[in-house]
């Protein structure tokens, strides 16, 4: 009885050592600090959500009537991080569908990056809301701080606050902190 109990004890004690793996701590300089919700891999109730990156690639922006109109992901020379959120359909509630997304890129080769200001533009860092509503449609992202660092598994962990101006003049500020793995 005692060996079991030794067994037993061991037993336990190992699985909890195990499994307390703790992800890589990285120093990042973006602050998040005032920012509700910090968007990650693991997904909200009811929703799918999405952290990949492609490489060789770009992103297609395209304006009409100088608005932002739509952004696409293609073949290019880039690494490209894309963000894809969406909240599950409920049959009861009309229109309640509702998807974000963000896209940016790098230069290939690259094992790290800090980027703020001009520097998203050039990233071209673009956030879309798309939902019914007055303030859907696809913004580009002047204003904020992302940066990500290459982990030795292929992932990127990336970390951001960004704020986003709607048609509305309405000010939306998403933090992320989120691995990105290639797809």
């Amino acid at each position: 009885m005692n060996r079991i109990l030794v067994f037993l004890t061991l037993s336990f004690t190992l699985t909890l050592f195990a499994c307390k793996t703790k992800p890589p701590v990285t120093s990042f300089s973006c602050n998040l600090e005032g920012t509700e919700l910090v968007l990650s891999e693991t997904c909200q109730p009811k929703m799918d959500c999405s952290f990949t990156i492609k490489n060789n690639s770009g992103i297609k922006i395209e304006y009409y009537n100088e608005t932002l109109n739509s952004a696409m992901v293609e073949s290019g020379d880039k690494v490209v991080f894309i963000m894809d959120r969406k909240y599950q359909d409920n049959p009861n509630i009309a229109d309640d569908e509702f998807s974000e997304k963000l896209y940016f890129s790098i230069p290939a080769g690259k094992t790290s990056f800090h980027m703020e200001g001009k520097e998203l533009e050039e990233a071209e860092m673009v956030f879309a809301t798309l939902a019914y509503s007055r303030d859907g449609g696809y913004y580009p992202v002047l204003e904020g701080c992302m940066e990500g660092k290459l982990n030795e598994d292929g992932k990127w962990l990336v970390q951001g606050k960004i704020t986003i101006t709607t048609r509305t003049q309405r000010k939306i500020v998403k933090g992320i902190r989120a691995n990105y793995q290639v797809k």
